[in-house]
């Protein structure tokens, strides 16, 4: 079994994860029975944990992940109290993972650090079969995904995995509120695919990790808790993440529907872009990917990628530098007969910079998380819209996602939100 587990293919150990179901909690009672750990002090953060680490591996299990985390004090010493569940220490944590490592139930591959570069890898841990055999009796249904303990996020601006401490202001206090209230209602809402008859790996391995249950032809979902990540201040980021919409393949948001209904999806071609061009008193017409790759689907994921990476770049180079690691990993890299050079890359680069030379100025100059910004402006102000009349609506940075009944007013909101910002 555990020749489909790549020690390079891991998720991060998710502190979100938790349950109430009696057949969870008398699993991981059992565990504790046996668990070599200090029980005289904080037993119920340790229990805690240990019921997290429970899920995690059975989910890392299930989609073929190993389960990362950090064995380094300066690690969990470094975030910010506001980010963390209670029980995210290193006492705690090393102590409960080391736990169940000597009782034989994980494997465990210990991280490392390059004091000469820097370099570190997490130490990664999956189930063992044992484990495995022990708690078949936790199903999906039995999972919760509880409310992280801060809504509004504040990241370095360079360095994402650097979490910052902030002063609260009346912007983040209103952020706050509206996030907890559309959260609420995400929560009181079904969100199913229905008509799924053409399995993927891709699909499968999402539907492992979040389906429930399945009524005959209808898969219900777990919905996580939404947050907003901002960049080093309030007034760059905001994006919305962790919704289930924005980690489904694009296959399955065509088959999504919310409390039973069929859905749309409404987006805005080049968000980015026609920004720019507002900026710049333009209003184009047509679609800046579609116009310019001659109906090529490959090319045009090409000069999307081009856009996209342009407007967050600081130079031409570090253009190329992403272009490269990304197409190497895509259907792009087809578009390159031989090595994928800063010289072939360039070709493509002028085109872009060519055909949009009235914006040119604004490629290579960072400006994509001011961008980003104003996209998070436009979804607040559609997602307070629909919260307000108690619709449901899904966000994917610069698309939607309704009942087919709102789809027109849908996009009068989105319209609306787009000349305001």
């Amino acid at each position: 079994m555990l020749e489909r587990f790549y020690i390079s293919r891991a998720i991060p150990f998710r502190q979100k994860y938790s349950s109430k179901d009696p057949a969870v909690i008398d699993f991981c009672d059992s565990l504790w029975g046996d668990l070599p750990i200090d029980k005289t002090k904080k037993v119920h953060l340790k229990k805690e944990c240990l019921m997290s680490a429970v899920i995690n591996l059975k989910i890392g299990w299930d989609t073929g992940n190993y389960i990362r985390y950090s064995r380094d004090r300066t690690f969990y010493s470094s975030i910010p109290w506001r980010y963390n569940k209670e029980y995210f220490t290193y006492d705690i944590m090393c102590g409960v993972m080391t736990g169940l490592n000597k009782s034989g139930y994980t494997i465990e591959h210990k991280g490392f650090k390059n004091p000469e570069d820097n370099c570190a890898q997490q130490t990664k841990i999956i189930a063992t079969e044992e484990f495995i055999k022990n708690s078949k009796t936790i199903t999906n249904e039995m999972i919760l995904d509880t409310e992280p303990p801060e809504l509004i996020v504040l990241h370095e601006r360079h360095n994402k995995g650097i979490w910052k401490e902030y002063k609260d202001i009346d912007k983040t206090k209103r952020f706050r509120k509206e996030l907890k209230e559309y959260n609420e209602l995400r929560q009181a809402t079904d969100f199913t695919i229905i008509g799924y008859n053409e399995p993927t790996e891709k699909c499968d391995k999402f539907l492992k990790e979040y389906s429930t249950k399945r009524i005959e032809n209808e898969i219900f979902l777990r919905s996580p808790y939404i947050y907003r990540v901002f960049n080093a201040d309030f007034m760059t980021g905001g994006r919305y993440y962790e919704g289930i919409e924005s980690n489904m393949p694009k296959k399955l948001r065509k088959l999504i529907h919310i409390n039973g209904e069929k859905t749309v999806e409404k987006d805005f071609s080049g968000m980015h872009i026609r920004m720019l061009y507002n900026h710049k008193g333009e209003n184009p017409s047509g679609n800046f990917y579609d116009d310019l790759s001659g109906g090529d689907p490959v090319l045009r994921k090409l000069y999307k990628l081009i856009a996209l990476i342009s407007i967050n770049a600081g130079s031409q180079q570090a253009v190329y530098k992403a272009v490269r690691k990304k197409a190497r990993k895509s259907e792009i890299r087809l578009l390159f007969p031989d090595k994928i050079t800063d010289e072939a890359i360039k070709v493509y680069y002028d085109t872009w910079l060519k055909t949009h030379y009235k914006i040119a100025e604004f490629f290579n100059s960072d400006i994509g998380v001011k961008l980003q910004y104003k996209d998070s402006l436009i979804s607040s102000g559609v997602i307070k819209h629909f919260t307000q009349k108690g619709i449901p609506v899904l966000v994917i940075h610069d698309s939607f996602i309704v009942t087919e009944q709102y789809s027109a007013e849908l996009v009068e909101v989105m319209k609306k939100n787009t000349k305001n910002s």
